[in-house]
């Protein structure tokens, strides 16, 4: 995976962006097929206190609603930070999405100090997500905050 493509990549997609969800399932696609590790890649948007799926790619999940503070996406939401669990199995307040899932990545997205949106990635592998990947999936979801302030 070559980062500097990955992310000139994304920038494109956003350039071209005619509406936020397309945008989204633009991004998702692009993750999931240049990561050989991302198998599930999609959106959780803010109403309330609660997460709503929004674009994803990978397998259909029952998690269509999370309650702030509840799974690995929910403490997202609460904190406001991103959280790298490279081993679901240890982690106590993991939802499961599907047996093969062994790692999780989530990283907030704020717009106008406000967050409104998370992407979450889930991969089949234990413990694939490098520093420089979590940086660069941070500068990407700072990026994407921009389908919220200009909607």
């Amino acid at each position: 995976m070559e980062l500097t493509r990955l992310e000139t990549a994304a920038a494109e997609i956003l350039a071209a962006a005619s509406d936020r969800d397309g945008a989204l399932r633009e991004i998702a696609q692009l993750l999931e097929a240049r990561v050989e590790h991302y198998d599930w890649v999609g959106f959780y948007l803010a109403e309330g206190r609660e997460l709503v799926l929004g674009p994803f790619v990978g397998a259909p999940t029952e998690h269509v609603r999370i309650a702030f503070g509840h799974g690995v996406c929910g403490q997202v939401a609460e904190s406001g930070e991103t959280l790298v669990v490279p081993d679901v199995a240890a982690e106590a307040n993991y939802l499961s999405c599907g047996s093969a899932v062994r790692s999780e990545v989530v990283v907030p997205i704020f717009a106008d100090g406000e967050f409104v949106a998370q992407l979450d990635i889930d991969s089949h592998t234990r413990d694939p997500f490098s520093q420089g990947e979590v940086e660069f999936l941070q500068r990407l979801s700072a990026r994407l905050a921009l389908l919220w302030t200009e909607a």
